[in-house]
């Protein structure tokens, strides 16, 4: 086996080195250009849902003890004053569960810039391979070619020779 057939065995073509990144490249690329803007919908956040079902539970839990206290406070019967500090209870709670909308705004937007720093990433890192890869290719074509210029001049050379001897 001579060594250019060694070396094909051994090395994959550009073809084969470029052919399936490319590929990968092209679709990060699809995926970071057809990215929709960034949106929040506080209606249609999982968390935020959350934080408002437990803000909620702590709430309606707050009204019914500032309920009870207040009715004890006046003798056990229940009144328009307790059911008001009861509401008032209620609805600091619910405050509380607004306030942290910043907050969830702000995680979102993160979420969004990082997913978007981490398509870039790839695609950095795909495109760095292909040019790598045509780096390489271009190393293998100046190899070859001295390669042969070599053979070329080894061949010439035992023509010389050979000629001499006779």
């Amino acid at each position: 086996m001579t060594y250019e057939e060694k070396k094909k065995e051994q090395v994959p073509s550009v073809a084969q080195n470029t052919a399936q990144p490319s590929v990968k490249k092209e679709d990060i690329a699809n995926k970071i250009l057809s990215r929709e803007d960034f949106t929040f919908d506080v209606n249609e956040d999982a968390l935020y849902d959350q934080y408002a079902q437990q803000y909620a539970r702590i709430g309606q839990q707050a009204m019914t003890d500032t309920m009870a206290r207040a009715q004890a406070m006046t003798g056990g019967y229940g009144n328009s004053y307790a059911q008001n500090v009861g509401q008032q209870a209620y609805q600091e709670y619910m405050r509380g569960a607004n306030d942290i909308i910043p907050d969830l705004y702000q995680m979102a937007l993160n979420r969004y810039m990082m997913e978007g720093d981490q398509l870039m990433t790839q695609y950095n890192i795909l495109a760095d391979r292909e040019a790598l890869a045509r780096e390489q290719a271009r190393y293998d074509r100046e190899w070859e070619a001295q390669q042969a210029a070599i053979a070329e001049e080894q061949r010439r050379y035992d023509q010389e020779w050979e000629a001499q001897k006779a």
